[in-house]
């Protein structure tokens, strides 16, 4: 295999950023459902409120 050195460091911080974008999200997600599953499913007021806009 060979390397391209036309590559712009530009496009490869750009690349870098947005994989650390990528990474954050995903921890990020990680937390909300992580900390979704430590409370009861009667709790969670996101469904409360789906629930409630249906019935109208």
């Amino acid at each position: 295999m060979q390397l391209d050195d036309n590559i712009s460091i530009l496009t490869l911080l750009a690349l870098r950023q947005l994989l650390h974008f990528a990474e954050d999200y995903i921890e990020h997600l990680k937390g909300k459902m992580n900390a979704r599953k430590s409370y009861p499913q009667n709790l969670d007021t996101g469904a409360l409120a789906e629930k409630g806009s249906d019935q109208e």
